[in-house]
């Protein structure tokens, strides 16, 4: 006949581990063998159990006082709080959608816990300042963080192009469009960034004809005069003139490229003086193309100094502005409609263009055509 089996006991939080004749070390006992007598107490032993306790921060940073796990007997916890750079911590949940928000674990509370975080973004008001521009439409605009910026203000600058809104004062630090992401912190300002682009009313009053890309030796735009610059309907005809030291004719040396009209009309100024000779032989002297450029002041600008373009700077102006019908050039054939560059093509002959057909080509210097003169900024 077999003895007594010992059943296993059940306790909430704990694993059985057995029965045993003490309270407290002593012998396991798993069965009482038959022919057994008197009475017996028998303990049951408990191990209790540790559970695991799971976080899903969702991109955030948990808490260093947040616990791995727990037991039954473990006090009271109560969870703290996650961090997200731009977010505000709404909770911790027992489901990553839905479920229930989970503040504490109360002592005696049993099972594996998987707790997720759950954000709300922050969000921040951007604000515009135009840098001289008109009031920006909105002034300000709310954003979320980690979203994109959306519509962005409007504003425009009399003689600017717009070219975008930027993190710091004139056009510096980082374009922000409305696809950037929102990483901002705290609440910002965006500045206007203005600049020209070709067509545009440069600040001399006149159309600019050419962008270099980018600011070097002090510019990057080229503009021309405003039509009517000289106080006539057209654009005035004047001599090239010769420069004839010694009674010979020769070059002064200049360029036909981009970027070389001022030095070409400084060098043809210092060489000629203020009035040039009007033919290749003979003593008579004439106000000349060069000079009536370099003395034309436009006033209430910076840099108020023009010049009478290279060959290459006359072909962008033909290029860029006359072609497009803007500027008020001379271009009827029944009159006089080219004009002079600052380019010698020789001791006696000069680059010009005509602004009717477009044909580059090079004029004797006694000839008269006219003159316009463009800056640099």
């Amino acid at each position: 006949m077999t003895g007594i089996i010992e059943e296993n006991a059940t306790k909430t939080g704990y694993t059985f581990e057995g029965w045993f004749d003490e309270e407290t070390a002593g012998a396991q006992v798993t069965h009482i063998p038959s022919g057994s007598t008197g009475d017996i107490t028998l303990y049951a032993r408990w191990k209790v159990i540790e559970y695991t306790i799971t976080y899903d921060s969702g991109g955030g940073t948990n808490h260093t006082d947040n616990p791995l796990g727990y037991t039954i007997e473990t006090p009271n916890i109560t969870l703290q709080e996650a961090t997200k750079t731009g977010y505000s911590f709404e909770g911790w949940y027992d489901s990553p959608a839905g479920g229930n928000k989970t503040t504490h674990i109360a002592q005696g509370s049993t099972g594996n816990l998987a707790l997720s975080a759950r954000w709300t973004a922050n969000t921040f008001t951007v604000t515009f300042d135009a840098e001289g521009g008109t009031n920006p439409a909105p002034s300000s605009v709310k954003v979320s963080y980690d979203a994109p910026y959306g519509d962005l203000a409007t504003t425009s600058k009399e003689g600017y192009s717009f070219i975008g809104w930027w993190t710091e004062e004139g056009g510096k630090g980082s374009e922000i469009v409305a696809t950037s992401i929102v990483a901002i912190t705290a609440d910002q300002t965006l500045y206007a960034k203005w600049g020209h682009t070709v067509g545009d009313i440069g600040p001399g009053g006149g159309y600019v004809f050419y962008d270099k890309g980018e600011y070097s030796n002090g510019w990057r735009f080229l503009e021309a005069a405003p039509a009517g610059w000289s106080g006539g309907d057209d654009d005035p005809v004047h001599y090239f003139g010769y420069y004839r030291p010694d009674q010979n004719n020769v070059k002064v040396g200049t360029s036909t490229e981009i970027g070389n009209g001022k030095s070409n009309t400084d060098t043809l100024v210092k060489a000629m003086g203020a009035q040039a000779y009007q033919g290749p032989s003979g003593d008579i002297t004439t106000p000349y193309a060069a000079k009536i450029a370099s003395d034309y002041k436009n006033g209430g600008i910076e840099n108020d100094v023009w010049f009478l373009p290279s060959r290459d700077e006359l072909n962008q102006m033909y290029v860029n502005l006359q072609l497009k019908n803007l500027g008020g050039f001379s271009s009827d054939p029944s009159d006089t409609c080219h004009y002079w560059s600052s380019s010698e093509a020789t001791e006696k002959f000069i680059y010009d263009q005509d602004f009717h057909t477009g044909t580059l080509g090079a004029k004797l210097r006694e000839e008269q055509h006219r003159v316009r003169p463009v800056r640099a900024f």
